[in-house]
């Protein structure tokens, strides 16, 4: 049986944190699995929750950079560990020199967005061509873009993101006062400016609405102030990191999302498992969530116009939004579920044998 090693920076929120966890649950039937956190005293309760609900077994390091580094080391070792899977650049650097230092065979990193920071391209870029063995994309924009900067294309795959899908789809009722919800953190990719700019040009054509932003993060001052530049301040909540997200899905008639990049967005596979209409800007992956004028509408990123006209049809059109709600639970299920995920990583895994 090979021996596993998922390897997180941390359980804080965020989409590659829950991918690892995601990941490790996933394969701990077939093979012998570890959840390694390098930062291990960021875990968010909602983790430790799912970590013990679901018995993953896990190692959170501690101390100094060079004590964690030295018990990971260790535990590598000690462990016999075959594989070694990262998301993200730290764990992508850590899992790979330290893991080959140590004598793993198979170090796999990944990449989550079709966007990278310009001080990160070359260091991902000699991770992907000299360290690691495969380097996981969850988009194939990204891959294609790198691709194109040098990364080398043979050392790469994409293998999407998924969801534990509902069976049933949701049935709304319709709403006097429409809820479009955002999900995400308030960080500048993520261009809430544009959305609050889009909000204020619907809200002088239509008015029974309220705009809900949900996330956390750096921004939030601005966030806040933009809300009151917009004059939008009677449309607008901002709701700081929720025990219950879910409830917000639930409730919402739209989900709303206008970032300037992406790689496959785990809050619109969120939203289209809860069977709601997507306005989204066709960046990362988001042309393979939405199919323009059939389970919402692609936009381009900073078009406040295009932004706000598509807002404005979903409101005043409740048969459109069920219809496009029920097809975005339909693609969700077809291309993005569990045993897609997990067969492809079972592939990979048999594969490195061969």
């Amino acid at each position: 049986m090979k021996r596993i090693c998922v390897f997180t920076n941390t359980l804080a929120s965020g989409g590659a944190e829950k991918q690892s966890l995601m990941l490790a649950n996933t394969l701990k039937d077939k093979y012998s699995v570890w959840l390694v956190v390098f930062y291990g005293e960021f875990v968010e309760k909602k983790f430790a929750d799912f970590i013990d609900r679901n018995q993953i077994r896990q190692i959170r390091l501690s101390g100094s950079i060079l004590a964690r580094l030295v018990s990971f080391f260790k535990f590598i070792r000690q462990n016999k560990i075959d594989v070694i899977f990262s998301y993200l650049l730290t764990t992508n650097l850590i899992g790979g020199v330290v893991g080959k230092a140590a004598g793993v065979k198979y170090t796999i990193g990944g990449i989550r967005s079709s966007k990278l920071d310009k001080n990160k391209i070359f260091l991902q870029k000699m991770l992907q061509n000299y360290v690691n063995n495969y380097t996981i994309y969850n988009n194939y924009r990204g891959l294609a873009i790198l691709s194109d900067l040098g990364f080398t294309a043979k050392k790469a795959l994409v293998i999407p993101n998924f969801l534990s899908i509902q069976s049933a789809i949701l049935k709304r009722p319709t709403n006097d006062v429409i809820t479009i919800l955002s999900v995400g953190r308030f960080h500048e990719a993520k261009d809430y400016e544009t959305a609050i700019k889009a909000i204020s040009a619907l809200s002088t054509r239509f008015e029974r609405f309220q705009y809900i932003i949900i996330g956390y993060g750096s921004l939030e001052k601005e966030i806040r102030e933009w809300v009151e530049i917009y004059n939008v301040d009677r449309n607008v909540s901002i709701v700081v990191n929720p025990p219950n997200l879910a409830d917000y899905y639930y409730s919402a008639d739209i989900y709303l999302l206008t970032s300037i990049f992406e790689g496959l967005s785990n809050t619109v596979l969120e939203a289209m498992d809860r069977a709601l209409p997507l306005v989204v800007t066709n960046v990362g992956d988001n042309d393979r969530l939405v199919k323009n004028g059939v389970n919402g509408f692609l936009c381009r990123p900073k078009n406040v116009d295009e932004i706000a006209n598509s807002l404005l049809i979903l409101c005043t059109k409740p048969e459109m939004r069920r219809e496009y709600g029920t097809k975005s639970h339909q693609i969700l299920k077809e291309n993005f579920s569990q045993e897609n995920f997990e067969q492809s990583y079972i592939q990979l895994i048999e594969s490195l044998s061969k």
